[in-house]
């Protein structure tokens, strides 16, 4: 920087304090990890600046310490790391709302259902029964308004997902990602990319998000490697087909199989201390870290492994103690005419026309729930059958073709509503699945996946039904 030259140490760093550390090569590297300035526009930023002593003998064999100063602006690193921390606090707080919502609305769905059947069972005719009757209907429905407050508070922001340049954003990240973990600093890690020759396919991503990540992850790679190492980032084109799907269900950490199509595939790789089988299949867990504390607070992968599930693609994870770790994220590719390259077959696509085939599965893990939707369903007159998980309903399909429709949970433990739907889908392409859910992330789902939200009415749940299976 041309303003440097001819400024004293002082004009330079101000009243900043100094961080010594040992170098093998160097006598002594004094950081300044956080100078401010204010240019002549009145714009701010951050800078890290690291005094170096160099030793370097004369022509008389004395030794003249020689001083270097390099100035490095971080205030692109410092936005990104304040984005970090407070997409953080964010998605802990969402959470945190999102599961107390979801199980309100199981309550919620289990008392207006109920007091929906048993008034249509016994009427009260008692003035008193009847008002009391309404006072709980009345607040069972301010609670599920209270609930739905929740949901739009915890629910992550739509993705404003384009066709991406996946290459270029990465070159155009390197210095920030060079910054961030491998520019000065004690535990300063080399950041490679690993591009093919060939150009590749546009991925249909949130570029901002996807930066996001990427700094997640490289940063969990230099903390892997407390030793010393390097970070490879590469990118790929995979096509995934109809048989890779049926050959290997398991694609990705989600336990579902990714559609058929093609991908940009972008892998952050390095050669730490790895991971244990134990320590991967909870490394997605809000709130689970390996680090000590005040390192970390367990939410960078999870917020990794969400927005790629919300963008129609999966996360690979391949780890081993000593060897190293590498994550994959798999991104949807745009093909060349423009539309996008992986599909989403699901029992949604086909509708059902087979009017004879004319029982109902509802699948839910509360009894409470399932009893109320399948009362309602009973009453109408449909013929019903009820299970609690997802392998049990599996299980059915496979045994029953008289069903014509599945009413299912969309969060179950062990496997979930949409995992179910797709593994369904491959036994019945012709089989109709309604999701009910009182936390629906529709990202993971079929643009057009039918969704009914809890606390549902009986009118709302027979108006999805009756569209797909007529009643007797």
């Amino acid at each position: 920087m041309k303003e440097c030259i001819g400024q004293a140490e002082t004009a330079l760093l101000g009243d900043v304090p100094v961080e010594t550390r040992s170098a093998d090569n160097l006598r002594t590297v004094d950081e300044f990890p956080g100078v401010r300035r204010v240019g002549p526009d009145g714009r701010e930023s951050w800078h890290r600046i690291s005094r170096v002593e160099l030793a370097l003998p004369s022509e008389t064999s004395a030794v003249h310490p020689v001083s270097v100063l390099i100035d490095q602006n971080v205030t692109d690193l410092i936005e990104m790391e304040k984005r970090a921390r407070q997409a953080d606090k964010m998605q802990a707080i969402g959470t945190l709302a999102g599961g107390i919502a979801h199980d309100f609305n199981n309550l919620l769905t289990a008392i207006l259902g109920s007091l929906e059947l048993v008034q249509d069972m016994q009427p009260p005719t008692d003035p008193n029964i009847s008002r009391l009757f309404t006072n709980a209907m009345d607040a069972a429905r301010r609670g599920a308004v209270l609930t739905q407050k929740l949901l739009d508070f915890s629910r992550p922001r739509d993705l404003a997902r384009r066709p991406v340049d996946v290459p270029k954003l990465l070159g155009q990240m390197q210095g920030l990602l060079a910054q961030s973990v491998g520019g000065g600093g004690s535990r300063a890690v080399p950041v490679r990319l690993r591009l093919p020759d060939e150009n590749l396919p546009q991925a249909s991503t949130d570029p901002s998000l996807l930066e996001v990540a990427l700094v997640n992850l490289c940063l969990n790679a230099r903390d892997a490697q407390p030793k010393g190492g390097e970070i490879i980032i590469s990118a790929e084109a995979m096509r995934l087909s109809l048989e890779d799907q049926r050959e290997n269900m398991v694609v990705g950490r989600s336990g579902r199989p990714l559609p058929p199509g093609h991908y940009v595939v972008v892998s952050v790789a390095d050669r730490g201390v790895g991971m244990t089988p134990e320590t991967q299949a909870r490394i997605f867990e809000p709130f689970f870290t390996t680090k000590s504390v005040g390192s970390g607070i367990g939410l960078g992968l999870p917020m990794v492994y969400g927005f790629v599930q919300r963008n129609g693609g999966d996360v690979r994870v391949s780890s081993n103690p000593g060897v190293g770790t590498s994550i994959e994220l798999w991104l949807p590719a745009i093909s060349k005419d423009g539309s996008q390259g992986a599909t989403q077959p699901g029992p949604t696509e086909t509708h059902h026309s087979h009017n004879n085939q004319r029982s109902i599965l509802v699948v839910d893990d509360d009894p409470a729930v399932a009893a109320v939707t399948v009362g309602f369903l009973a009453k109408a007159g449909f013929r019903v059958l009820e299970c609690h998980s997802g392998a049990k309903a599996l299980d059915l399909v496979r045994s029953r073709p008289d069903i014509g429709l599945v009413v299912m949970d969309l969060l179950m433990p062990e496997m979930n509503g949409d995992e179910c739907a797709r593994r369904i889908a491959v036994l019945r392409p012709d089989l109709a699945v309604i999701f009910v859910t009182g936390f629906a992330d529709r990202a993971i789902l079929p643009p057009d996946a039918r969704v009914l939200a809890k606390p549902f009415t009986r009118e709302a749940l027979l108006s999805g039904v009756e569209d797909l299976i007529p009643a007797k």
